[in-house]
């Protein structure tokens, strides 16, 4: 049988270096408050970042945009043009401006139900 030691002694007094709890709670509240302003400056460059390379997409979508609207009008004038000798000008510009109200009416109705259903939550859809 082993012969009984007594425990080690355990020091129960801080060294006199060592911080109290108020100088560690500081300590902390100031390393929180370090990381989360960090943690926003981070965040802002990356929101700039994204920020920064969106833009030239933004400005192709524009073009694109304008571009295809350009065309949409060039498509009208178009089928009012070939229209006019069959029907007599006023006539075609008449058919062509009440068929595109017709389908643009048609698109808003079908968009702003979907729309509408979009901002629904998932169980009322």
């Amino acid at each position: 049988m082993p012969p009984e030691t007594e425990p080690p002694e355990i020091e129960t007094e801080a060294p006199a270096d060592a911080p109290t709890i108020r100088a560690l709670l500081g300590q902390l509240a100031d390393d929180t408050s370090a990381f989360a302003r960090a943690e926003i400056d981070y965040l802002r460059e990356e929101a700039g970042e994204r920020v920064s390379y969106a833009v030239p997409a933004l400005i192709m979508l524009g073009i694109a945009v304008a571009l295809a609207s350009g065309a949409i009008v060039a498509g009208l004038a178009g089928l009012v043009w070939w229209l006019g000798p069959m029907i007599g000008p006023g006539w075609a510009i008449l058919a062509v401006v009440t068929a595109s109200c017709a389908i643009a009416a048609m698109l808003f109705q079908l968009g702003s139900a979907r729309l509408r259903r979009t901002v629904k939550p998932r169980s009322e859809r």
